[in-house]
């Protein structure tokens, strides 16, 4: 922020946060264009992200009936965490975020407004990093049975606690610091430094999630499955690319506003992508639940049906769906363990299976 000459006799109600371009004068009126998307955008995400975990757990505990897992404990903490991130953009959006800060009154930038605003940096460090432990957890359950594949996930662990820990330190100093009375001699409150910190953890936070993502597909292309089975599972994890796209754009954008005094603008124009990264990647540590949900819903509406047509004198056959698992998987001439195959009762079920299969056939590789 900096001082702004203003005649004399202008009332204090009337000084801007910063001093306007040159041409510009304070309009206080003015519409905050990215605050009115910013506040579409997180309402349209979070209800999409909600549902999809919604999901998740209805098929982990209603369908399989599966106990609750450390990866999802993980999970509804970032779903609770970006919550919290999105009401706060939206309560923030109505008080100057994503307005130009030269139409924005300096008196009504309380400290506890200022503190609103700087604490949304601490909470999105806080989503990432569990949403992140949430895949690596997810990721071990799934693959525990490869020593590389363990190795890849506590190496995941390590990585992102070891860049978290500094950023979120910052973070936490920003918003005691910047929110108090010698905000303009504070080092941590300039734009520059603001810049600086945040380029440098989006970029490593981008090394991250293609770190993660590449885990469960280097463990993919080792099962031994159907060609096309195989296709779809990989294209089910490469949705998370999507979200790695965001991280990418987000690290663009930071990169673009570096220096940019105008940072409530800059920031908020940021804050569209990083609302869409946070609520896609919790999305994605939960799409492989979905077709044991598909399934049963299937399955229900199938049964539903023929229920109906019974009563109007139709025969079954005629509504007859055959299952996806209704005969065991072609025999392996190299191992038993596909003869021993069951149908499992979730997709996650079949993943751990298949992992123990290839595990096994890989073992009586070795000499």
């Amino acid at each position: 922020m900096s001082s702004y000459k203003i005649p004399p006799g202008v009332p204090i109600e009337n000084i801007p946060l910063m001093t306007p371009p040159n041409g510009q004068k304070p309009d206080f009126n003015a519409p905050a264009h990215a605050a009115k998307s910013l506040i579409v955008l997180n309402a349209v995400w979070l209800a999409l992200m909600i549902i999809v975990v919604f999901v998740r757990f209805v098929s982990r505990q209603w369908i399989s009936r599966q106990k609750f897992a450390l990866d999802d404990g993980l999970c509804l903490l970032a779903t609770a965490g970006s919550i919290v991130h999105s009401a706060l953009l939206i309560t923030n959006s109505k008080h100057g975020y994503g307005q130009h800060m030269y139409n924005i009154r300096l008196i009504s930038m309380t400290k506890p407004r200022l503190v609103q605003f700087l604490v949304v940096e601490v909470i999105y460090i806080i989503i990432i990093y569990f949403v992140k432990l949430s895949l690596l957890a997810l990721f071990h359950r799934l693959f525990s049975v490869s020593k590389s594949s363990r190795i890849l996930v506590y190496v995941g662990v390590a990585f992102c606690t070891i860049i978290t820990i500094p950023f979120f330190g910052v973070a936490i100093t920003r918003t005691v610091r910047c929110a108090g009375p010698n905000v303009l001699n504070e080092a941590v409150c300039h734009a520059k430094i603001t810049g600086l910190t945040n380029v440098l953890y989006s970029a490593l936070n981008v090394v991250s999630d293609f770190y993660i993502l590449l885990i469960p597909m280097r463990q993919l292309k080792g099962l031994h499955m159907n060609k096309h089975r195989k296709i779809g599972l990989i294209a089910l994890f490469m949705i998370g690319f999507v979200a790695c796209a965001m991280s990418v754009i987000r690290l663009g954008f930071f990169a673009h506003e570096f220096g940019n005094a105008d940072q409530f603008y800059s920031i908020a124009l940021v804050s569209h992508f990083t609302t869409v990264e946070i609520n896609l990647a919790i999305m994605c540590g939960c799409l492989i639940f979905f077709p044991s949900f598909i399934r049963t819903g299937k399955s229900s509406a199938e049964s539903a049906l023929r229920y109906l047509l019974s009563k109007t004198g139709k025969s079954r056959s005629q509504v007859q769906i055959p299952d996806m698992y209704e005969g065991p998987p072609p025999p392996s001439s190299r191992s038993g363990d596909w003869q021993k195959f069951q149908p499992p009762t979730t997709f996650e079920a079949e993943l751990q299976n298949l992992g123990s299969a290839s595990h096994s056939l890989e073992r009586e590789r070795m000499p």
